[in-house]
């Protein structure tokens, strides 16, 4: 039996741009940090924790426990304003929602792993209206690294699919850094992405790289060969 783990931004949830704003206006406001750079591969680890710790590192600071809940919580309360102003910022990659469906329908096992936050993760992929409340989630809350996080959600999925193993697990995301972290754990990895960046998943090792989801028959031809 084969496992799809999926990434969020990007890949599940067309939530990237503002995400990124209202991350650097929580980190803003909580930790007094301003000009937050969003290169994301910059960092150790494309997590939200990792982030977090490179940027009070720089100011001399640990990330405690405490700070690091006060800031989920100002982060997903900026989520919320945004969401409230212009529900356009939160809308599913086309054809997401229908593409977990068919594959609930088929009876694959999927699951959710993101170098997000927990509370952030789950308000976007409902905004977006995606049914995945039965797919397990791992998150930025559970581990510092995005290796770690899908071996979190392999770990959650065997548990609710009754699994001691699974004969492939195929990871979809729209990152770099999602191309590396599988290449780290040996495990095939399928890109959403178009233009240049489709180009470039291609080039980090890519069975595939689909814009969207609305070719279902396409895209279970790959994760199932």
């Amino acid at each position: 039996m084969k496992l799809i783990i999926f990434d969020i931004d990007g890949t599940l949830t067309d939530t990237s741009y503002i995400d990124v704003i209202c991350f650097k206006d929580a980190v803003k406001e909580v930790f007094g940090i301003e000009g937050v750079d969003a290169d994301w591969s910059q960092y150790p680890h494309v997590t939200d924790r990792c982030v977090l710790e490179v940027l009070l590192a720089r100011e001399g600071k640990d990330l405690t426990e405490e700070a690091f809940f006060k800031f989920e919580m100002c982060f997903h309360e900026y989520l919320q304003g945004a969401y409230e102003r212009n529900k356009a910022y939160f809308k599913e990659i086309e054809g997401a929602n229908d593409f977990i469906k068919h594959l609930r329908k088929k009876g694959i096992p999927r699951a959710i792993a993101t170098g997000g936050l927990r509370k952030s993760a789950q308000f976007k992929l409902t905004c977006a209206g995606l049914d995945t409340e039965d797919m397990p989630l791992a998150c930025s809350n559970d581990a510092l690294t995005r290796e770690m996080i899908v071996e979190q959600a392999i770990e959650l999925a065997s548990a609710q699919y009754g699994q001691d193993f699974f004969s492939q697990v195929l990871y979809i995301g729209d990152g770099v850094w999602d191309a590396a972290t599988t290449k780290n754990l040996k495990m095939p990895f399928v890109g959403i992405g178009k233009g240049e960046m489709a180009e470039i998943l291609k080039r980090e090792g890519a069975l595939a790289v689909m814009e969207n989801y609305r070719d279902i028959d396409s895209l279970i031809d790959v994760l199932l060969q």
